[in-house]
């Protein structure tokens, strides 16, 4: 009987919670319309009363708005804050432990009895929220009460998930709206057939449409008629490929005016990926579409600048690539692209610096504009054309800069300038021929001016004497000896003159090739010897040593034996005058190959380097200097020049430098036809120096001149002393102590400034009147003098009524 009813009972209880889980499973629909709250307060109530329960607490997480939702029944109603608290321990405690089972046991908040506890989450496979359910039952809970807890909280779990997932939607459509609308773009959406289903209040304010005009394919009557079809085209086109599209075109604005947009969308899929239509948006882009509407125009108005210049112009980007240009920018950049980055063309160009040296690719003008640096006024560069000429340019950069100042690419401007630098190539050329004619007319008319003043001074030199002597035939005809000296110095006078009018005419007869050369096979030796001869007093007056090295053989030459003897005796002349008092002088002859080689050496002053191009231009007296003065023209070495080519020579001047002596050394081709020559007979020429109550000093290098002043002071009763050089002529006046002193400028050793300047010195001759007595008669001569301490300058030949009439001013001490 016992077991029977212990079945009964087990029988009752299973078909009361059949009963119960029955009417749990129909809660959820009285729940479809309920808000959450009421749900789960609803829930609490029902496990409650069906399970007599001391409290049941629920708590739920998943509100779409994120807040927490609770309900909480207790018995006694009313005592409800007292079960909080243990709601909240055992939810903790669940938390942090491994969890708390079927049940755990509590102390009860009013009786201190021992109340099981057990909690039940909210969701299936996700932790929704919680159910803490309470009883003082010992057993509780049972088998079948945790399995009716446990449906009651996934019943409500399904209604709360459907629920919370309404809300998520209708608060993500809230959010899309209030996006869309608030977006400075137009929004839109479309369905799988390509209706329009939402336009965002951009839309309707932008058109002035509202949703009964724009929805389904409303919106495609506020596009420009002449856009419309192809627009309509394009969008049913992408709708049917389910693919992404960007179109432009005119939209009818609420202002009723067209404007630019572009209108572009992505096709939207559903969880499984079918296609549910497409998002888009539509930009206004009229302020684009001006800008560069502007943008066109002021392109056509600069390619139309460009074209007119008669540069080439380019803009380039900051990779180098030329992105506007002119027509005749392209015959350089044919490619487009800067020759700096042009691998193929870059050999095209070439520039070069300074020295000479070729400029880098990279430091081209077009490159280091696009490196920021200003190339103006640019730089010249070799530009090679198609057909391999070279054409000289000029070529400019500027730096182009985005807002924030870093380089976004440069402006090129190339001149052609090969006109101007092969006008500026010839102008420079003509200029250096001008500049060297210009120098060689310079240096003829500065040689022709010493030459002149030279003549005259040559000229004086004579005459000076002979005018003397005149006087002294005039005032003592009676006396035939004088008379007899006299006319032998004026004789030897004349003969200079003679010899200086001869060397003036050959220059002439040469120069304009008017001489005759008389040619006749001679031996060259005896031609030397004759030479030598119209030398040899000029040699014997400054005591050098001649040596003479003459070959043992026979020199046969075909020549013109007077004007050899004129070559030889000239160059030997030449090295009697520059070579001082007891120099040495040596003549060689010899034969070197097929040629004659004649040269004249001596110790004399020597050439400098510079000078010894120049020995032989007309009128040239390299070396000539007051200590060293000795006459001369200045035609001896070129008139030794043009003869000695008259007969197919050379002749050069060597020379170690100032005070070493100098050669001269003459070629002339050997007559080989002729093995042995004749002896050439030449007529020697020959220059033959001569030699007063005042005390007066008559210094003259020239013996003359010397010899007449002196003899025209004597004979006036005063009483004279003479030099031929500045050392004895201070000497002398030391001695002497003279009143008056007549000196040369162009005296050896001491020159007559010297002279005077140390007689000024020397208050022992304080007092002496001073005559400067020269061929040089210049303004600056003249200056030259008094400051060197001269009271008087005589220009030879001086008139002897000018010296008397001076002598009579003089007041004896």
């Amino acid at each position: 009987m016992a077991e029977t009813g212990t079945s009964t009972a087990e029988l009752e209880n299973l078909r009361q919670t059949t009963r119960d889980l029955v009417a749990l499973t129909a809660l959820s629909a009285g729940w479809a319309d309920l808000p959450a709250q009421d749900i789960i307060a609803s829930l609490a109530a029902v496990l409650s009363k069906t399970l007599a329960l001391d409290f049941a607490a629920i708590e739920i997480h998943g509100a779409a708005d994120g807040s927490v939702l609770a309900a909480l029944r207790s018995t006694p109603s009313g005592s409800e804050a007292l079960f909080l608290p243990l709601a909240r321990r055992v939810r903790d405690a669940a938390a942090t432990a491994a969890g708390l089972g079927e049940a755990a046991t509590l102390a009860h908040p009013l009786s201190g009895e021992a109340l099981r506890v057990s909690l039940v989450p909210f969701g299936i496979g996700s932790e929704l929220g919680t159910l803490v359910a309470g009883s003082r039952r010992p057993d509780f809970p049972t088998q079948n009460e945790h399995l009716l807890l446990t449906v009651g909280a996934n019943q409500a779990t399904t209604v709360l998930q459907r629920h919370f997932a309404k809300q998520a939607l209708e608060r993500s459509d809230l959010r899309f709206m209030e996006v869309a609308n608030a977006a400075p773009a137009m929004l839109w959406v479309t369905e799988a057939d390509g209706s329009c289903s939402f336009l965002s209040r951009g839309w309707h304010e932008f058109t002035g449409q509202d949703d009964s005009e724009g929805l389904g394919f409303g919106w495609i009557a506020a596009i420009h008629p002449d856009d419309r079809e192809a627009a309509r085209q394009a969008f049913l086109e992408a709708n049917d490929r389910k693919s992404a599209f960007s179109l432009e075109h005119r939209l009818l604005h609420a202002d009723g005016c067209y404007r630019w947009v572009i209108d572009a969308g992505r096709p939207r899929h559903g969880a499984t990926g079918q296609f549910l239509g497409f998002v888009g948006n539509v930009l206004d882009i009229s302020d684009r579409k001006q800008a560069e509407q502007a943008l066109d125009q002021t392109r056509i108005m600069l390619s139309a600048v460009f074209e007119a210049l008669p540069v080439g112009v380019a803009v380039v980007d900051r990779t180098g690539k030329v992105i506007l240009s002119n027509h005749e920018m392209h015959q350089y950049l044919p490619t487009n692209v800067l020759p700096s980055l042009d691998e193929a063309r870059q050999v095209r160009w070439q520039s070069f610096h300074t020295d000479g040296s070729r400029v880098a690719l990279s430091d081209f003008a077009g490159a280091r504009a696009l490196r920021g640096e200003r190339v103006v006024p640019g730089m010249e560069a070799l530009y090679q054309r198609d057909d391999g000429s070279d054409l000289w340019t000029q070529v400019a950069a500027v730096p182009l800069h985005d807002s924030d100042g870093t380089p976004a690419g440069q402006v090129t401007v190339v001149m052609n300038i090969d006109a101007f630098k092969r006008t500026e190539a010839a102008l420079r050329l003509a200029e250096t021929k001008q500049r060297a004619l210009f120098d060689e007319v310079a240096r003829s008319n500065k040689n022709l001016s010493e030459f002149l003043a030279v003549l005259a001074h040559e000229l004086r030199n004579p005459l000076a004497p002979i005018l003397t002597g005149l006087e002294i035939i005039r005032l003592r005809s009676g006396h035939t000896d004088t008379v007899m000296n006299v006319r032998g110095m004026i004789e030897r006078q004349v003969k200079q003159l003679s010899h200086l009018i001869d060397d003036l005419l050959d220059i002439a007869r040469v120069t304009n090739g008017k001489v005759e050369i008389r040619k006749e096979a001679v031996d060259l030796k005896s031609i030397v010897s004759n030479a030598v001869e119209t030398s040899l007093p000029l040699i014997e007056k400054g005591q050098h040593e001649l040596t003479l090295r003459l070959d043992d053989a026979s020199l046969p030459v075909l020549a013109d034996p007077a004007r050899i003897a004129q070559v030889i005796g000239n160059l030997l002349t030449n090295a009697a005058k520059y070579t001082p008092q007891g120099g040495r002088i040596t003549l060689t002859m010899a034969r070197e190959g097929d040629q004659a080689r004649i040269s004249v050496t001596d110790s004399g002053i020597g050439i400098p380097a510079d000078a010894l191009d120049s020995v032989f231009d007309m009128f040239s007296q390299v070396g000539r200097n007051m200590q060293h003065s000795q006459g001369g023209l200045g035609i001896g070495l070129s008139l030794v020049r043009q003869l000695v080519g008259l007969h197919e020579g050379k002749v050069e001047a060597l020379s170690d430098g100032v005070g070493k002596g100098s050669s001269f050394v003459v070629r002339l081709p050997l007559d080989l036809a002729n093995p042995s020559p004749r002896a050439a007979v030449a007529s020697p020429g020959s220059i033959t120096p001569a030699g007063k109550r005042l005390r007066i000093l008559v210094a003259d290098d020239n013996a003359d001149a010397a010899l007449t002043l002196s003899s025209l002071l004597s004979m006036s009763g005063h009483e004279l002393r003479v030099a031929h050089d500045g050392q004895t002529a201070l000497a002398l006046a030391e001695q002497f102590r003279p009143h008056a002193a007549f000196l040369d400028i162009g005296m050896p050793g001491l020159t007559g400034y010297d002279v005077a300047r140390r007689i000024r010195d020397n208050p022992a001759l304080d007092g002496c009147i001073l005559a400067a007595v020269s061929g040089w008669g210049t303004s600056e001569d003249q200056q030259r003098s008094q400051e060197a301490g001269f009271d008087r300058h005589f220009t030879k030949p001086v008139a002897p009524a000018h010296v008397m009439a001076f002598l009579d001013l003089l007041v004896l001490d």
